[in-house]
């Protein structure tokens, strides 16, 4: 995120961990997780050694207490839930259509190249994020056994292309049909640098590449002290498409939907999957 502050972890990172952790352990919910996702969330928070999402707070949450608080507060822990399920199948859907890389933008505390890379193992899986977020997770990883296809890259790509990061990282292959993910990463950026994304990312991969992700659907309706609270934490939402809008957006980047997850009344945000078309 071309947001974040420099040497702090993403909190936005540490909170969608934490709420894998939760929802994880909702039997009662009936949400599905991918499987494992809940443990590894778990693991990579303790070792991260955050403030606020230390084993205290994680006991807190899972006790009867924490249970009336994500009662109250349901939708956003289950949406992240759904969230994650569509990634995965998107990536496993990626794999069976012939894609030998996989990219997480914006990886945070994601488990999904760690429960996966020993499944594909001839497949490269590559997570990119903030230096300081990826340094914390990276204790995690390694706490849990680093799987020798999955490679983390640390790079700000508020100060760094990606292209160019891509570019100078050995083992990545440009002509590689290629499942990308950017999960809860395209609401902090603007149209333009959306463009620009898709733009670095129809040159660094092949044909037949893919890329699922998340987007608001109206930012106008989050209303202004929403949007002012998340500046003032300095990760702020900037762009937003409706269903509507976004086929003829994607077809103007030069890529084509595939997929679109259904229209839902009081959801804020959907998913997509997107081919590039060539």
């Amino acid at each position: 995120c071309t947001c974040m502050h420099p040497g702090r972890v993403s909190k936005t990172a540490l909170k969608l961990a934490l709420i894998t952790t939760i929802v994880s352990d909702r039997e009662d919910w009936d949400e599905p997780l991918p499987d494992g996702a809940g443990a590894l969330s778990e693991r990579l928070l303790l070792a991260a050694d955050q403030p606020m999402y230390r084993a205290g707070t994680i006991r807190l949450m899972k006790s009867w207490l924490g249970r009336l608080f994500t009662n109250a507060s349901r939708t956003p822990y289950c949406g992240a839930a759904r969230r994650r399920c569509f990634m995965d199948l998107a990536v496993l859907s990626a794999l069976e259509h012939g894609a030998t890389q996989v990219l997480i933008l914006g990886a945070g505390f994601d488990t999904l190249c760690l429960r996966l890379a020993p499944r594909f193992p001839h497949v490269r899986f590559f997570e990119v994020d903030h230096p300081a977020t990826s340094a914390a997770k990276a204790r995690g990883i390694d706490a849990v056994g680093r799987p020798s296809n999955l490679l983390q890259i640390a790079a700000d790509l508020g100060e760094s292309r990606l292209s160019k990061v891509l570019d100078q990282h050995g083992g990545w292959d440009p002509q590689a049909r290629t499942a990308v993910v950017a999960e809860g990463l395209l609401m902090y950026l603007t149209h333009d640098q959306t463009a620009d994304l898709f733009a670095q990312l129809t040159a660094s991969i092949g044909p037949g590449s893919r890329v699922a992700f998340s987007h608001l659907l109206d930012l106008a309706s989050h209303g202004a002290m929403t949007l002012w609270a998340l500046r003032t934490f300095g990760e702020p939402w900037l762009s937003s498409w409706s269903h509507e809008e976004l086929p003829a957006v994607i077809a103007a980047l030069g890529w084509r939907v595939l997929d679109q997850s259904p229209e839902q009344t009081g959801v804020f945000e959907a998913f997509a999957v997107v081919e590039v078309d060539r």
